[in-house]
Formats: C-alpha cells, sequence, structure tokens
C-alpha cells in the first residue's frame, strides 16, 4: 500500500509538471498569438500609411495635370489676344490707307481748281494777244496818222502837225518805254513760269516716287506682316503640337507610373494576404503543436524552432523595409524629375513669349517707317502748294500787267477818235478782271480753306492716330506686365507648392522611417530581452528537470534497495 500511495503521489506530482508544462506552452501560444495580431495590426496601420502616401501622390499628379491645363489654358487666351491685337493694327493700317486715299483725292481736287487756274490764265493770255493786236492796229493808225501829216504838212499845217507829232512823240516813247518794260516783265514772268513747271515737274517727279515708295513700303509691311504672322502661327503651332506631344508623354509615363504602383501596391497586398495565411497556418501549427506536446524535450526543441523562425521573420520584415525604402527613394526621384520638366517648359514658355516682343518690336519698326515717310509726304505737299501759290501770285501779276496794258491802251486810244470806244473796252477790261481777280480770290480763299481744313484734319487724325497707338502700347504693356506678373506668380506659387509638397513628403518619410527604426529598434529588444528570458527559462528548466531525474533516479535505487526488504515484509505478513 505504501509503495501504492508513494506511485500515486509520484504521478500526481507528474501530473502537476505536465499540466504546469502545458499551462505555461499555453501561456506561450497566448503570447506568440498576440504578437502576431499586433504585427498583423502593424502592417495594417503600414498599408494605411503606404495608401496615404498614393493619395498624396495622387493627388500631386493631379495638381500638376491641373497647372499644365491652366498652362494651355493661358497659351491658348495669349495667342487669342495676339491675333486680335494683330487684326487692330490691320484695321489701323487699313483706316490709315483710307486717309491716305481721301488725302489724294483732296489733292486730285485741288489739281483740278489748279487746272482751271490754268485755263484763265490761257483766257487772260489770250486777252493779252487781243491787246497785241489793238497795239498793231494802233501802229497802222501811227503810220495813217503820219501820212496824213505828210499831207497836212503839204497843205500848210505844219506848226499844228509838228506840235502834235512832237507830243505823239513823247507819248509813243513814253508807250515804247512801257512796252519794253512790260516785254521784260513778260519775259521774267516766262523765266519763271518755266522755273515753276520745272519745279512743278520735279514735284510730281518727287510725288510720284514718294507714291511708289510708299506703294512698296505697304506692300513690304504687308509681307512682313504676313511673314511674322505666318511664323508666329508656324512657331504657336509648333509649340502647341510640341506641348500636347510632351503632354501626352507625360500623361503616359504618369499613368505608367500610376499604374506600376498600382502593381507594386497590388503585389504587396498579395504579400500581405499571403503573410497573413501564414501566420494563420503557422498559428494552426502551433495550436497542432500545442495539443501534440508531451514531452519537454520536444517543446523545448519546438520553442527553439519558433524562436529561430521569428528571428527569420524579423529578418524578412527588415529586408522589406529597406525595399520600401528603396521605393521611396525611386518616388523622390522621379518626383524631382516632373519638377525639372515643368521648369523647362516654363523656361520654353518664357523663350517664348521673348520672341513676341521681338516681332511686335520690328512690327513698331515698321509703323515708325510708314509715319515717317507719311511726314515726308505731307513736307511734299506742302512744298506743292508754296508752288503753286507762287503760281498763283505770277497769274496776279501777270494780271497787273494785262491791266497797266488795258491803261496803256486807254492812254493810247485817248489820241484818237476812238477813245470812248477804248474807255468802254477798258472799263470791260477791268470789270472782267474785278470779275477773274475776285474769281481767283474766291477760288484762292477757297483752296486755302480746303488746305487748312485738310490740314487741320490732317493733325486731328495724326493725333487721334498718336492717342490710339500710345493707348494701344499702354495697354500692350499693361497687359504684357499683367500676364508676366501673373505668370511670374503662379509659377512662384507653383514652385512653392511642389517644394512644400516635397517638404511634406520628406518631413513624412523621416517621421515614418524613424518609427520604423524606432518600432524595429523596440522589436528587435524585446525580441532579444525574449530570447534571453526563454533561454534562462529553458535553461531552469533544463537544471530542474535534470534535478527531477536525479531525484527519480535516487528515488528509483532506493526503490530498488527497498523492494526486497518489502517483499520480505509482504512474505512474513502472508506467512
Amino acid at each position: 500500500m505504501g509503495c501504492l500511495i508513494f506511485e500515486r503521489k509520484l504521478l500526481a506530482f507528474k501530473y502537476e509538471q505536465v499540466k504546469a508544462s502545458i499551462d505555461s506552452s499555453e501561456f506561450m501560444h497566448k503570447h506568440d498569438s498576440a504578437m502576431n495580431l499586433s504585427a498583423l495590426i502593424e502592417a495594417r496601420k503600414r498599408e494605411e500609411s503606404l495608401k496615404m502616401a498614393i493619395g498624396i501622390n495622387e493627388a500631386c499628379i493631379a495638381s500638376l495635370e491641373k497647372a499644365l491645363h491652366e498652362m494651355r489654358t493661358e497659351c491658348a487666351e495669349t495667342k487669342v489676344s495676339a491675333e486680335s491685337k494683330v487684326s487692330e493694327a490691320h484695321q489701323l493700317i487699313d483706316e490709315a490707307q483710307k486717309k491716305s486715299t481721301e488725302a489724294e483725292a483732296k489733292l486730285r481736287a485741288a489739281e483740278s481748281f489748279q487746272a482751271e487756274a490754268c485755263g484763265y490764265y490761257s483766257v487772260a493770255d489770250r486777252k493779252l494777244r487781243d491787246v497785241e493786236a489793238r497795239e498793231d492796229e494802233l501802229r497802222r493808225q501811227i503810220k495813217s496818222f503820219k501820212s496824213e501829216y505828210v499831207f497836212k504838212y503839204f497843205f500848210g499845217e505844219y506848226r499844228a502837225l509838228l506840235y502834235t507829232r512832237n507830243a505823239k512823240d513823247e507819248e509813243h516813247g513814253a508807250l515804247c518805254d512801257e512796252k519794253t518794260n512790260l516785254k521784260l516783265m513778260e519775259a521774267t514772268l516766262t523765266i519763271r513760269e518755266e522755273a515753276l513747271s520745272k519745279r512743278e515737274s520735279e514735284l510730281n517727279k518727287k510725288e510720284q516716287e514718294l507714291l511708289d515708295l510708299q506703294v512698296k513700303l505697304a506692300s513690304r509691311e504687308s509681307d512682313e506682316t504676313q511673314k511674322v504672322k505666318a511664323v508666329q502661327e508656324a512657331e504657336l503651332g509648333a509649340r502647341k503640337t510640341n506641348f500636347e506631344a510632351e503632354l501626352q508623354i507625360q500623361l503616359k509615363l504618369v499613368e505608367n507610373e500610376i499604374e506600376m504602383k498600382r502593381w507594386a501596391w497590388e503585389l504587396k497586398e498579395v504579400d500581405l494576404t499571403q503573410r497573413e495565411e501564414k501566420l494563420q497556418e503557422r498559428e494552426h501549427e502551433l495550436e497542432i503543436l500545442s495539443r501534440t506536446l508531451g514531452e519537454k524535450e520536444k517543446d523545448l526543441v519546438d520553442m527553439s524552432s519558433a524562436l529561430k523562425e521569428k528571428d527569420q521573420s524579423l529578418r524578412a520584415s527588415e529586408k522589406e523595409l529597406e525595399l520600401n525604402k528603396v521605393l521611396l527613394q525611386k518616388d523622390k526621384e522621379e518626383i524631382n524629375k516632373t519638377k525639372l520638366d515643368v521648369q523647362m517648359s516654363l523656361v520654353s514658355l518664357e523663350n517664348n513669349l521673348r520672341q513676341f516682343d521681338n516681332a511686335k518690336e520690328r512690327h513698331e519698326a515698321l509703323k515708325s517707317e510708314t509715319n515717317d515717310l507719311s511726314v515726308l509726304e505731307v513736307k511734299l505737299k506742302e512744298e506743292i502748294d508754296v508752288v503753286r501759290s507762287q503760281k498763283l501770285e505770277i497769274v496776279a501779276e501777270a494780271d497787273k500787267l494785262e491791266a497797266e496794258k488795258a491803261k496803256f491802251e486807254a492812254q493810247w486810244e485817248l489820241l484818237d477818235e476812238k477813245k470812248e470806244e477804248l474807255r468802254k473796252e477798258a472799263e470791260y477790261i477791268a470789270e472782267e478782271k474785278k470779275a477773274v481777280s475776285a474769281f481767283i480770290k474766291k477760288e484762292r480763299d477757297k483752296l486755302r480753306q480746303e488746305k487748312e481744313n485738310m490740314r487741320d484734319q490732317y493733325k486731328r487724325d495724326l493725333e487721334s492716330l498718336t492717342c490710339e497707338r500710345e493707348e494701344f502700347m499702354n495697354k500692350m504693356a499693361h497687359e504684357h506686365d499683367d500676364w508676366f506678373g501673373k505668370m511670374q506668380q503662379e509659377r512662384a506659387n507653383f514652385l512653392r507648392d511642389v517644394e512644400m509638397q516635397n517638404r511634406n513628403m520628406n518631413i513624412l518619410i523621416d517621421k515614418r522611417r524613424e518609427e520604423i527604426e524606432s518600432y524595429l529598434k523596440e522589436r528587435e529588444k524585446s525580441f532579444e530581452e525574449e530570447k534571453n528570458n526563454q533561454l534562462e527559462y529553458i535553461n531552469a528548466l533544463k537544471e530542474k528537470v535534470a534535478k527531477e531525474y536525479k531525484q527519480v533516479s535516487f528515488e528509483m535505487r532506493r526503490l530498488e534497495v527497498e523492494r526486497p526488504e518489502i517483499s520480505s515484509d509482504c512474505e512474513q505478513r502472508n506467512k
């Protein structure tokens, strides 16, 4: 009985030891499952943080696409504004050409008035010929008077005729002097008329040359504007196509990058699911191992193998973290590349703006040349007007000479019996002279008034054109400054946003890296502590098992020693 009681106690002790080992193994299993749950939660947190990083990258890509779209719209708006301004410049050129045609029409009207004045001059010349014919008639009358004088001389009227002859000779001498003076004045007038005709022909040549030059300049300006417009349209089309091609390439690259990242994240998700499945399988295996734990040596072997697997999983997680770091560095480099591409596109836009400003300056130079030619044309027209005024003065002097001739004829005809007729003719000539002078004065006043009106109209048109040009240039400069300032502001905002995003990304990456490093350090530290604790526990268990084994062996030896005594006691009792 004592042996059975002892064996029962021994079995109860062994049962308690086995129960304690099972409890410890269950505790270790719970601890491992808690660690696995914490690792799974941490993996989910990492997945959420990576999803947030993907969202930030997608937001950056969307902001870049929005900025590119805004740049395209601004380029289209600048193109439309440039075309409208070119059309306005063409309208201004057309208005200037219309005004020049109106001035030419007025110049033709003035030439027609000049032709009418020439007609009046021819009428005055014809009247001068009539006066010369009358002078010839007077000479014939003088000859007849001389014949009468001879006749009267033979009839005894010598003294009276001599007296009248002397008077007539004196009058004839005075008339001859006046006639010579008139001829000299007529010669000077003809010389001045020839000089005026030469100068007028020269002015007409200059005017024709000016018109040819104006036509050439207009054709050249139109050709230059067409060329500039064609070049600008070609450049804008090429820039538009290049920009659209670059945008398409960049969009494709971004889409490919997004697709690659999505595939990478899907692969990572698959990897995480596989790891979760592995963890579940591992939990199942641990359950199986906990159920199949029978002996302490197997338990110790399983625990050491579990520790080794944990070490391998930690190493695998460290490798995955390093791969994530490499991927984040690659993403950062790709963001920097996109930033450089955006800066290059901004530089190309600034170069295109400079080319547009150069074309505008060439157009302004052509406008200044046209203004200079218009000033020369005005000066030539003024010289033509001066020559015409001189010609009118010569006509007036010719009229004065005609009046003096008429006076001479009146004085000459006082000597003969046709005094009254000559006086009537002189009055008629004086009336015609007054009418002609009044008409010439009227036409001269009309021409002067039209000239002043044309000059005032030209001044008003020139002032309006200068005002419009100044307003147009100020408007262009203001729009250019506003547009350039807006571009600079948007560029600065865009660069600031990109820098802020990069800074935030770097801060997030650094923070995440620090968190991961601290977490890994803590995990490593806890793992080392747990490993040391497990090793100490295993060593303690080994020592305990060794002690128990020694005690059991000692008890077995003692039982073997006491067994013959007990058997002898039993035999004695049976006896």
